[in-house]
């Protein structure tokens, strides 16, 4: 990509990435998002692994914790995949095969009328 190219215009900062402290060049800039028809943060930065692109919403937040709070993101998502893949957790429905047939229908009308 183009932008990586000008290593130049990037600063170089300390920041904890995935759990470890390095050096990364970070650059940002404010550019107009035509959906939303107003000014995002765009953070570009080379890390170890590989160059990132982020957009940010909030003009206040500066571009190494929007970077670490990404890299947090990140490992937030890989737990929740753990926990659902090997685990199995997250598969708890209100009722299970076990329930006789005629239980799982009362159930579910007790819980219409609740809502009505």
């Amino acid at each position: 990509m183009a932008v990586f190219d000008h290593l130049q215009v990037f600063d170089e900062v300390e920041c904890c990435i995935y759990g470890r402290w390095e050096w990364v060049r970070l650059m940002s800039v404010p550019l107009l998002w035509k959906p939303l028809g107003d000014a995002l943060r765009f953070i570009f930065a080379i890390t170890s692994r590989s160059p990132l692109i982020l957009m940010c919403s909030d003009p206040t937040l500066s571009p190494i914790t929007a970077l670490e709070l990404y890299c947090v993101r990140t490992r937030i998502e890989i737990l929740f995949a753990v926990l659902k893949q090997i685990l199995g957790a997250f598969c708890f429905h209100s009722w299970t095969p076990h329930l006789p047939r005629h239980a799982r229908r009362r159930h579910w009308f007790s819980l219409i009328q609740h809502k009505y």
